[in-house]
């Protein structure tokens, strides 16, 4: 389990820590700590215990339409490799890279 402090008006995940629990007493406090030591209220967070993988479905959720397009078009320039760049000597890896040029053109003009 994982502690987490999340935002209540937009659900962004402010904080998060692996192998903690809000049962503890000395967690709960720095976690506390965390949001009053920069001036916000502790009103307009919540404080919970969370498995990694629920924190991350989270975070995805949080995103703005940006991030999550901005995601996209790094995940899609990285699927050009060096492998897939010198197989553009052959007709269908030039087609394959064009392809995926145009996804990342379509994902830029959402911007």
């Amino acid at each position: 389990m994982s502690v987490y402090i999340k935002q209540k008006s937009d659900g962004l995940i402010m904080h998060s820590c692996s192998s903690q629990t809000v049962t503890n007493p000395a967690h709960l406090k720095t976690c506390q700590d965390f949001v009053t030591n920069r001036g916000m209220s502790l009103n307009d967070f919540i404080i919970g215990d969370a498995t990694e993988v629920e924190i991350q479905a989270m975070i995805k959720e949080a995103e703005t339409p940006t991030e999550k397009v901005q995601a996209e078009i790094a995940r899609l320039e990285a699927t050009v490799t060096h492998r897939r760049v010198r197989e553009m000597t052959t007709v269908a890896g030039a087609e394959w890279v064009d392809d995926v040029e145009k996804l990342i053109a379509t994902e830029r003009a959402k911007l």
